[in-house]
């Protein structure tokens, strides 16, 4: 068996020659001045108060009761007794508890809030008693609608 090579074809185009890359002119040398070590004691200005300042509200922002908005997922006796320890932790006078309670309620416990008379809004004892009258646990109200019914009954 013999094999026979094929002649290259005639018409292809010729290679190009590969030129070397245009290499850019040197950078030029670039001169420090010499220059002082910054003094670090300088940045750093936080004095001890300052670090008791942010620990401070760190630990506030952690251990700070939830907002009440009124929803009905949400827990009216467990925010007043998350609310309650808050404030005997801090210490808070009954004027800033009545402050940070009001604070504390959002949407429509706010608009509850905004239709109390003054008397009971400006008063924090007076204020938890009309909390815990309007935003009663479900479980409650059914207990006291049957106890209704059954007292009724017996009236008659």
């Amino acid at each position: 068996m013999l094999y026979s090579l094929a002649p290259p074809p005639q018409s292809s185009p010729p290679i190009p020659q590969l030129q070397p890359p245009q290499l850019s002119p040197p950078l030029p040398q670039l001169v420090f001045d010499e220059v002082e070590e910054p003094d670090n004691s300088s940045f750093d200005n936080s004095t001890d108060s300052d670090i008791d300042d942010s620990f401070e509200m760190a630990e506030s922002s952690i251990l700070a009761p939830p907002v009440f908005s009124g929803r009905s997922d949400q827990d009216p006796e467990n925010f007043l007794r998350q609310f309650e320890r808050y404030c005997q932790y801090k210490e808070f006078s009954d004027a800033k508890k009545l402050s940070f309670f009001k604070l504390l309620l959002t949407e429509s416990a706010s608009d509850w809030l905004d239709s109390l008379v003054p008397a009971d809004s400006n008063d924090f004892d007076r204020l938890k008693a009309a909390f815990e009258n309007r935003y009663r646990p479900l479980k409650i109200l059914q207990h006291l609608a049957a106890k209704q019914i059954f007292t009724r009954g017996n009236e008659r």
